[in-house]
């Protein structure tokens, strides 16, 4: 049954909200978000905002919810792509994850940017995105672990009980070895580092061209 021309509406308005909701965290962080303000800038009073969001922590949700399946996009799309090994389509994928982040600055810092004072992400609704986002990394990870001649095989160090403990539940249970969920975390936790540090313009001033920088180390962490 297709949507009536109230529901149309309303789905029009909650995008206009966000949308002034995304430009409150650009022009002032991601804590910025004022119900007052966006009622005022709309035209509307401020009770008529909770039609559409009872509370400031549903507007986060949902934008975080946005960013996280634009986040889910991008990175499948760089899985898709034609790649004649797999060791490029994870530099093809560790690529996607900069330059999405470059041009979706606001979105990649309400998902990995500082917590917003008294706001708690919703697991339920937040964590299958988050999950969708780095299946592709890991699904690479694991294909590029089948092939003998993969050196960070021979680095894995000895997992700790209390880091076994910690990753056990994440991902095994869908059939993930420990080692594919460490090797993925490690390539993420470098790729994060870097890109952040160039978002805050601290990498910049030191390599100039941090994106040919960024480029090479993927390379050599694949070749650690």
């Amino acid at each position: 049954m297709p949507p009536t021309r109230r529901e149309k509406q309303h789905a029009i308005t909650r995008e206009e909200i966000k949308q002034i909701a995304w430009e409150q965290m650009r022009q002032q962080g991601t804590a910025a978000i004022s119900l007052r303000g966006i009622a005022r800038e709309m035209g509307l009073t401020a009770p008529a905002i909770y039609r559409y969001f009872p509370s400031r922590d549903d507007i986060i949700t949902a934008l975080l919810m946005d960013a996280y399946t634009q986040f889910g996009d991008a990175m499948e799309a760089a899985a898709q792509q034609p790649a004649p090994s797999i060791y490029e389509q994870i530099v093809t994928i560790g690529l996607a994850y900069r330059e999405w982040a470059v041009n979706n600055r606001i979105q990649y810092e309400l998902i990995f940017g500082n917590p917003i004072p008294e706001y708690a992400a919703p697991a339920e609704l937040t964590l299958p995105l988050a999950r969708r986002a780095f299946v592709p990394l890991i699904s690479a990870i694991l294909e590029a672990m089948q092939m003998s001649d993969w050196q960070p095989k021979a680095h894995i160090p000895t997992l700790t009980p209390r880091l076994i403990d910690a990753m056990q539940p994440r991902w095994t249970a869908e059939g993930v070895p420990l080692e594919g969920v460490y090797l993925a975390t490690r390539f993420w936790t470098r790729v994060h580092g870097m890109v952040t540090l160039e978002l805050y313009d601290h990498t910049p001033p030191l390599i100039g061209d941090a994106s040919e920088f960024y480029r090479l180390e993927i390379i050599s962490l694949l070749e650690e």
